[in-house]
């Protein structure tokens, strides 16, 4: 009888996403504590929705990847068994950033729209020089903080008491955790759609903008509690690592705001009004 090929040894510290325990050294196709298929983890190619968006599309790419990183976590943590792109995690990154910053650029076109003077009014060139440029400012800024808030979680992924190369994959895999962020687009519907709701004395309007109100929130707890579920999963070890970004995570978010939305304003407007004193 022709003698079975044995699998490659596992090179890595990889934890078995059922059971936790750490597949160094095996050479089976099984988990020996859980029974849990390897197969996965064995595989070299990626499950990962946005790494095949030239086949898939990108829209429909995107979407599978924000379902499968918030619903599907054990598949996808058990992409940290083989190379993760970093440039494939920043630009699904920055996708997610464009849903949170789009709509808030369109909400303020729309309210400009409605409030501005005609560009027939006189009133029209003293409106835009007043308004928007300080507008415009501050939509920097919110770039500035959005683009921060989602780079900031992967300055806890790469501990040095595990292997760069996994350091690197942890880092890429934090970048996908941004998928909840996603949502925001609902948000602004619903908002919109509860206006509307008021606007012709429907009861249901106070509640769907209630609605759009905590979905944020709930959007930034999802992002939280997904960036810890990543850290337990495949850095298991990193036990204090994880408790500091659980702990310190929210508040540097906070921080961030403060000093991204008022710091920077208040520094801006100060230099503008010193120069303009100057003339």
């Amino acid at each position: 009888m022709p003698v079975a090929e044995t699998q490659d040894e596992i090179r890595r510290d990889l934890f078995c996403q059922e059971c936790g325990y750490n597949l160094r050294g095996l050479t089976g196709d099984r988990c020996p504590e859980c029974g849990h298929s390897l197969e996965a983890v064995r595989s070299r190619v990626s499950r990962l929705p946005w790494v095949h968006r030239a086949e898939l599309g990108r829209c429909r790419a995107y979407w599978r990847t924000v379902w499968f990183v918030m619903f599907r976590h054990k598949r996808f943590y058990e992409e940290v068994a083989r190379p993760v792109s970093y440039t494939d995690a920043q630009r699904f990154r920055w996708v997610s950033v464009l849903h949170v910053y789009l709509p808030i650029l369109a909400g303020t076109l729309l309210l400009y729209a409605l409030v501005w003077p005609t560009p027939f009014e006189d009133a029209f060139f003293d409106e835009a020089f007043r308004a928007v440029w300080p507008m415009a400012v501050l939509h920097v800024c919110i770039l500035l903080l959005l683009a921060a808030a989602t780079g900031l979680p992967s300055y806890f992924f790469h501990p040095r008491d595990i292997p760069v190369e996994q350091q690197n994959r942890a880092i890429a895999m934090s970048y996908y955790a941004c998928a909840a962020l996603a949502w925001t687009p609902l948000a602004f519907v619903i908002l919109l759609a509860g206006l509307v709701a008021i606007e012709i004395q429907w009861n249901i309007g106070e509640v769907l903008i209630a609605a759009a109100v905590c979905l944020p929130g709930v959007q930034m707890v999802a992002y939280g509690a997904d960036l810890g579920r990543i850290g337990k999963r495949i850095m298991p070890l990193c036990r204090r690592r994880a408790l500091l970004r659980e702990i310190t995570l929210p508040f540097m978010w906070l921080a961030l705001a403060g000093l991204v939305l008022l710091g920077v304003p208040f520094v801006v407007f100060s230099l503008v009004v010193i120069v303009s004193g100057l003339f």
